[in-house]
């Protein structure tokens, strides 16, 4: 015969065990999305260094030497890339998306040197610079590539002292 004192405490340590369940569960899945933009972010930051070994790559080689950027692992949340011109006076007529014109403008606002922009699917888009001095397309201020193949579809050629963006 069970004395009340254990049927009382039976469903007390079943109330434990679910607060404790949901507790993980919690943690853990708190924890699976940090990784997941951790995660995000590592690819970012691979995707960049790959670039930027692109172009010292076809920088080193001899002059008329190209090397196209469609074998790089582009993160699945861009949305677009464009390589700019510094050099150029700006002119954003061939960009279609604000979010891009509005980050190329700050770029130009804030007198940085980035010359890389990325639109990214979950609003933090970014700008970078890469070490590299390149022209592009036509003599263009702005080339860009939509993204949505998931692969750049760029060529870099040498042309003596400086590096030609161009679509393939």
């Amino acid at each position: 015969m069970k004395k009340k004192g254990q049927l009382f405490g039976q469903p007390i340590m079943y109330v434990f065990y679910a607060v404790v369940a949901i507790l993980v569960l919690v943690f853990g899945i708190r924890i699976a999305i940090q990784l997941n933009e951790k995660s995000d972010l590592l690819k970012e930051e691979i995707f960049f260094s790959d670039l930027e070994e692109k172009f010292d790559s076809v920088y080193r080689d001899s002059y008329g030497s190209s090397i196209s950027l469609i074998d790089l692992k582009v993160p699945s949340n861009f949305i677009e890339l464009c390589f700019m011109d510094i050099g150029q006076e700006k002119d954003l007529s061939e960009v279609t998306l604000t979010r891009l014109n509005d980050l190329i403008d700050a770029s130009y606002d804030a007198e940085v040197d980035d010359n890389v922009f990325v639109i990214k699917a979950d609003q933090k888009d970014l700008s970078v610079e890469i070490g590299r001095y390149f022209v592009l397309e036509g003599n263009a201020s702005v080339l860009c590539d939509k993204l949505t193949d998931g692969k750049l579809d760029i060529k870099l050629v040498n042309e003596g002292q400086v590096i030609r963006a161009q679509h393939i």
